[in-house]
């Protein structure tokens, strides 16, 4: 069974497509989702929260090479005891002294007839390339970290004793990057770990084993729970992927659906696919308490040769998986790939299916979407990749068939939040003002659209300093303890509380 510790009621849409419309069925599946954990170890020294302007003493530098000696300067301030925040996020920028970067790749290069040189210098290329075509979504999404740490600290009524500084480390989404990281910031003496936002479950581990709390506003493994003695110190403030399929069982539930095929691509090289087995798993629970048993009829796993699914040949891959399956079933599912789904439903149009009874069910576990009107006009039914004179302004395109094949076809999603209050666009206006520690010009941050990751991470700052403010209360003037250093009593403050995020919701 899947965790739900901080239990916050949430909504997934389910919604059919029609031609020119999106129309919503009414099907809200609403069931409790998110989960939240916390912990901590260590005497606390911390780096400053960002000023005005930068400072050598931030520990903001997004450079490998010099991480070391910044996260080393933990400055005191006046007699409060400083809690350090380690933030952990990839981020499409090299932050630091560029010019150092230029003398590693030239010291790398200097002797070009020497063969490991050679590979030095194209690894460390690489590594860069790597690191800047990264989600550009973090950078933007980061001033939420400092926003609410500086809240925090102006805010007396809130550990008013304590003082919060962070030090940020750039993944690069290098998953052995962010486990150095983590090692750096441990032995600086970080208290509290925000992030990684992509993959979690080695720096839980981590992280348990020091008795350090770990708060993820996006991390997509699947297994981590807290139920876990190896994680019993994460948390997570947006609920695993996986928890979508949840809807897609409620769905199928609801109009007595048992059997379905399923078609999901793997990246080259990989044979798994985590979100596949969370599906069979949550089956497998499922049909533990149902006298008719859902059933999967076929399993087609494809890797396709290019990411649009542009090729001739990933084209008929997807094809030949239909042929061979359309014998014994009438329901497809896909999932998290966007141009997959787009591939069959063009594919099941031409043959004929969608005519004829067949149904595809799409899920998404993005939660970027707007509205459902965005996912479908911007995603699932039109070609992003194309003008819209060669889309819908075009009467025999592609994409205007799409809608006519669309009246068979499904689609669940998170349900877009609205952040239009206007709590969240004062809270998006602070964050602005930070944006540019992590990469993002200074600018007018309500130019970029809003990200409700942003408030997950926003969130994840404020749940772990309530809940030492509530150890702090309880325990008083104790010298003998240190709340910091309680991860079990951290957790059991977080778990099943209401709170208010920064969309402006309660949870």
């Amino acid at each position: 069974m899947w965790p739900t510790s901080v239990e916050a009621l949430r909504f997934y849409h389910t919604f059919a497509f029609s031609p020119g419309r999106q129309r919503l069925i009414g099907i809200f599946i609403v069931f409790l989702i998110a989960t939240f954990f916390v912990t901590s170890d260590a005497d606390a020294d911390a780096v400053p929260a960002p000023g005005p302007s930068p400072d050598p003493s931030l520990g903001a530098g997004a450079n490998p090479f010099l991480l070391e000696s910044l996260v080393k300067r933990l400055p005191k301030k006046g007699d409060k005891r400083e809690i350090l925040i380690s933030y952990l996020a990839a981020v499409p920028t090299l932050m630091g002294e560029i010019d150092q970067y230029l003398l590693n790749l030239s010291a790398s290069n200097s002797a070009q007839n020497n063969s490991k040189d050679r590979e030095s210098f194209s690894k460390k290329l690489n590594q860069i390339v790597h690191c800047l075509t990264t989600d550009a979504y973090v950078s933007v999404v980061s001033g939420a970290l400092v926003a609410a740490i500086v809240e925090i600290n102006q805010d007396k009524t809130i550990i008013p004793d304590y003082q919060l500084k962070y030090v940020f480390g750039n993944t690069c989404g290098n998953d052995s990057h962010s486990t150095r990281l983590f090692m750096e910031h441990w032995q600086a003496g970080a208290r509290v770990f925000i992030g990684p936002e992509k993959n979690c479950k080695t720096e839980a581990a981590m992280a348990a084993s020091q008795n350090l709390p770990i708060i993820s506003y996006r991390c997509n493994d699947q297994d981590i729970s807290r139920d876990d003695y190896h994680y019993r110190t994460f948390a997570r403030t947006v609920p695993p992927a996986g928890e979508i399929f949840k809807a897609f069982m409620a769905l199928m539930k609801h109009n007595d659906w048992r059997k379905f095929s399923v078609v999901y691509d793997v990246k080259k090289g990989q044979s798994k696919n985590e979100l596949f087995d969370t599906l069979l798993r949550m089956m497998e629970t499922e049909n533990k308490f149902e006298e008719h048993k859902f059933q999967i009829m076929n399993v087609s796993r494809l890797e396709f040769t290019k990411m649009d699914i542009s090729s001739q040949q990933d084209i008929q891959s997807v094809e030949n998986a239909i042929k061979a399956t359309m014998k014994t079933t009438r329901i497809y599912l896909t999932f998290d790939n966007v141009r997959l789904f787009r591939t069959m439903l063009s594919i099941m149009g031409e043959m004929g299916l969608t005519d004829d009874g067949y149904m595809l069910i799409y899920v998404d576990t993005n939660y970027d979407w707007l509205n459902v009107y965005h996912a479908m006009n911007n995603h699932f039914l039109r070609n992003t990749m194309t003008y819209l004179h060669h889309s819908w302004d075009a009467n025999n395109s592609s994409d205007r068939k799409m809608l006519d094949y669309a009246r068979n076809a499904l689609s669940i999603i998170p349900t877009p939040v609205k952040l239009n209050s206007q709590r969240f666009y004062n809270f998006w206006k602070r964050a602005g003002e930070y944006m540019h520690h992590f990469g993002v010009q200074k600018t007018d941050n309500l130019k970029f659209q809003g990200n409700r990751i942003a408030c997950y991470l926003y969130d994840a700052v404020y749940l772990y300093a309530r809940a030492i403010h509530e150890l702090v209360d309880e325990y008083g003037n104790d010298d003998a303890y240190d709340p910091t250093a309680d991860g079990k009593a951290i957790i059991d403050r977080i778990v099943n509380k209401k709170y208010k995020s920064g969309f402006g919701c309660l949870y």
